[in-house]
């Protein structure tokens, strides 16, 4: 398992693959996160945009059934580098992670296309126009 950076899961019914890698050199703010393998949700240019989910399940022994909570943390990595940083899915936070000389121009452009930073979809859209600057 040591040697496993990368896999993916397809699903045929669906049409889908979804990729998982793991970036074992990587800085980030909590270590234990170095072997997690992330959800690739965009890696077509210089960023890269990666999804961690946790799961958890309570069981509730009164009814004998059980409350399932995912919890869905994004992050950002950038360039060749190490970096992976945390990322909220707002207005704010997405234009603070990316350089701040290239602020502007994503501000106009995502109200141009009525993005709204809040769903992964126009977040993708977003970077992929950064990724162009």
């Amino acid at each position: 398992m040591d040697v496993l950076r990368a896999f993916a899961v397809g699903d045929s019914l669906l049409g889908t693959r979804n990729v998982y890698r793991r970036y074992l050199d990587a800085r980030l703010e909590n270590a234990a996160l170095r072997t997690a393998f992330f959800e690739v949700r965009y890696d077509s240019g210089r960023t890269v945009l990666l999804c961690h989910r946790v799961i958890t399940e309570k069981v509730t022994h009164r009814l004998g059934s059980a409350a399932r909570r995912e919890q869905v943390t994004y992050f950002l990595k950038e360039g060749t580098g190490n970096l992976i940083v945390p990322l909220a899915l707002n207005h704010k936070a997405l234009l603070a992670a990316l350089r701040p000389v290239h602020s502007p121009a994503l501000a106009a452009y995502a109200s141009e296309r009525a993005l709204k930073l809040n769903r992964e979809r126009d977040v993708i859209r977003l970077i992929a126009y950064y990724d162009t600057l």
